[in-house]
C-alpha cells in the first residue's frame, strides 16, 4: 500500500499500558489531544467515542484517534480493559504534519499477538532511551495498522477468509514449489477456484500466481546466494523445468541474470 505520508517519520511522544480497574472512565476534554494516539484492546469490553463517532471495542480493536478530538472512554466492570497507546506525530519538513482529521480511523487487528509483541518492544525501547528503535518498530506497527484497511474496511469476504488466505500464503513461504494449481487448491479449501483467486487477489492485492512467482525468486535469490546448486539445479527444486524460462523471469524481476546475481554481493 502506498501512503502519502512517510511512517517513518514520526515522533514518539509517549507511550503506555492501561490496566484499566472498576474507576477508570476516560475523558480527554473538549480540545482532546494535541498529538496523534493509536490506542489498542488486548483485554475487555468497553466503548470508545471520538468525534462525535462511538465504536464498542473488545480484543483487537485499534484506533488512531486525530488531534483536537474529544474521547469518551468507558468499559465493562465484568471484563476490564487492558489497552496499549502511542502518542506520536508525523513529521513533513522537520515538523508535525496532520494527515489525518475528524474523529478516528479504526482497524480490526487480524494478528493481535503480533501488534501485541510489537508494541511491547515500542514501550520497552522507549523507556530505555532507546527512541530511534522504539520508532522504527512502532512504523512496522502503523504499516500493520493501515494493512488492515483492505482486509477488513474495504474486503467483503470478512475475517475467516483473510485467515484462509494467510494460511496459503504461509504454505506458499515455505514450499513455493509444491502449491498444488489453483483448481485444486480450491478444491481442498471446498470453493470455486474463480471465487479463491478472487478472494487470494483481494486480500493480498495480487493474484496467487504472482505470489507464487515472488515467492519463487526469492528463494532462487538465497540460494544462489547460499548454496552451491547450479542454476538448472535451482530452475528445478522451484518447479521450472524449463531453466531458460527460469533465467528470463528471473531477470525479468531482479534485473540481473541468475548467474549475474551470484557474482553479485547484495542479495
Amino acid at each position: 500500500m502506498k501512503y502519502s505520508y512517510d511512517i517513518k517519520n514520526i515522533k514518539i511522544q509517549s507511550c503506555g499500558i492501561k490496566d484499566c480497574d472498576e474507576n477508570w472512565h476516560w475523558d480527554t476534554g473538549e480540545d482532546g489531544f494535541g498529538d496523534y494516539d493509536l490506542w489498542t484492546v488486548f483485554r475487555g469490553h468497553g466503548a470508545l467515542t471520538c468525534g462525535g463517532k462511538r465504536w464498542d471495542v473488545s480484543v483487537g480493536d485499534s484506533l488512531l484517534l486525530t488531534p483536537g478530538n474529544r474521547c469518551i472512554g468507558e468499559h465493562d466492570l465484568d471484563d476490564k480493559l487492558l489497552t496499549i497507546n502511542v502518542h506520536f506525530d508525523f513529521i513533513g519538513e522537520g515538523r508535525p504534519i496532520y494527515p489525518f482529521s475528524g474523529g478516528a480511523l479504526y482497524r480490526r487487528i487480524s494478528d493481535i499477538s503480533y501488534m501485541r509483541d510489537a508494541l511491547g518492544r515500542v514501550l520497552r525501547y522507549f523507556n530505555a532511551g532507546k527512541k530511534d528503535i522504539a520508532e522504527a518498530v512502532f512504523s512496522s506497527v502503523l504499516a500493520e495498522f493501515f494493512e488492515q484497511q483492505s482486509v477488513y474496511i474495504d474486503n467483503v469476504y470478512g475475517k475467516d477468509k483473510y485467515d484462509l488466505v494467510r494460511g496459503i500464503c504461509d504454505r506458499i513461504n515455505a514450499s513455493p514449489s509444491s502449491v498444488p494449481p489453483l483448481f485444486e487448491l480450491a478444491k481442498e479449501c471446498g470453493y470455486s477456484a474463480d471465487y479463491l483467486g478472487r478472494v487470494f487477489s483481494s486480500v493480498v492485492g495480487l493474484p496467487i500466481s504472482e505470489y507464487i512467482k515472488n515467492a519463487k525468486i526469492n528463494l532462487a535469490k538465497q540460494q544462489l546466494k547460499s548454496t552451491s546448486m547450479t542454476i538448472e539445479e535451482i530452475s528445478r527444486s522451484l518447479g521450472y523445468y524449463d531453466v531458460c524460462y527460469f533465467s528470463r523471469q528471473f531477470k525479468a524481476e531482479t534485473g540481473y541474470s541468475p548467474s549475474a546475481h551470484r557474482k553479485n554481493k547484495m542479495m
